[in-house]
């Protein structure tokens, strides 16, 4: 009796362990992320202060910048060799077909990156997936690409799949490289291409050993962030608008203030004060909203500590008319 209640425990604790054991693998497999639909991108300082940021999504990619891909014409990575001979195969005819990424389109990445003041010798751009995995590339990778490598284009739309997020592993990178170094004459962004065309640093290596082109295609790409060499952004100037304008006394204007950093970059963010020159012809209150009071001419600025813009006002007086069929006064 007490060796069956024993094993009956047993049992029990055995059940528990591995309900606890399934539940501990559950919570290690990460979620699944699903195609990216827009992408942030940054430009950080060399203190990696924000000198420019902003958003944008694929219909407007699509609508505004060049698109790369004829929609027919497919792109291919390399995956490794796992030949210890040949782990680089400047041939590219190992590993190449099932790395056929597909007829797509979308965006150069140095498009984008022009949206945010772009790259200069010396800045590096990482390219995110939502998942947080990442690969660094630098200037020359992005703005002077070899042929052999092609631009770095972020891809939105795949022939057989259409746009994200129905293009289930977009938004993607994929190099667009010509077709010279394999036998099949495929646009292949191969193993030995990286080796020629990316710095070691940048090289991608399947568990640590193998050189694998594919590990550079990131999928489900939600932010380009370019790290910079430049400064930190420092207020410039601030441009008032309109610039100039004239008014009937007791009309309002409301004014708006931008500033600029030192990179011509607008900075969000700058409270301004305003202020009239001759507040007899027209005051301005704490938001721009300027009132017209009598005829003259007035400045009107918007400054932060020493840095200011102005707007010019010309106030003219109210025109009477007569009614010409009043009666003449006596």
């Amino acid at each position: 009796m007490n060796r069956v209640k024993k094993d009956k425990h047993q049992e029990w604790r055995g059940m528990l362990l591995i309900g606890t054991l399934l539940v501990l693998l559950l919570l290690a497999v990460p979620p699944t992320t699903a195609a990216t639909t827009e992408v942030h991108l940054i430009k950080y300082a060399v203190d990696e202060s924000i000198l420019n940021e902003t958003t944008v999504n694929y219909t407007w990619m699509e609508a505004n910048l060049p698109v790369y891909g004829d929609g027919v014409t497919h792109y291919y990575h390399q995956g490794p060799t796992f030949n210890e001979c040949d782990p680089w195969d400047p041939a590219e005819d190992t590993n190449v077909e099932n790395r056929d990424y597909g007829a797509v389109r979308g965006t150069d990445v140095k498009d984008l990156s022009d949206l945010v003041g772009g790259m200069s010798l010396g800045d590096e751009i990482k390219i995110k997936a939502s998942d947080g995995f990442y690969k660094r590339f630098n200037y020359t990778n992005i703005y002077a690409p070899q042929p052999r490598q092609g631009p770095l284009v972020l891809t939105w739309w795949h022939a057989g799949d259409g746009y994200v997020p129905d293009y289930y592993t977009g938004m993607r990178l994929i190099f667009f490289a010509d077709t010279s170094t394999n036998p099949w004459g495929y646009h292949v962004f191969g193993n030995w291409d990286m080796h020629e065309c990316l710095a070691p640093k940048y090289w991608h290596n399947y568990s640590g050993i193998w050189p694998s082109s594919s590990g550079l295609s990131v999928y489900h790409v939600d932010e380009l962030a370019i790290y910079s060499t430049l400064d930190h952004a420092e207020l410039r100037s601030i441009k008032v608008s309109p610039t100039e304008v004239t008014l009937n006394s007791r009309d309002t204007q409301q004014f708006t203030a931008t500033a600029y950093d030192q990179y011509g970059n607008e900075m969000p963010n700058i409270d301004f004060t305003w202020d009239s020159s001759n507040e007899t012809v027209g005051t301005v209150d704490d938001t721009g909203l300027f009132e017209a009071k009598a005829a003259g001419t007035t400045t009107v600025t918007a400054a932060n500590g020493t840095v200011n813009g102005t707007a010019m006002v010309t106030v003219i007086p109210i025109p009477i008319t007569l009614d010409p069929t009043s009666r003449a006064l006596q």
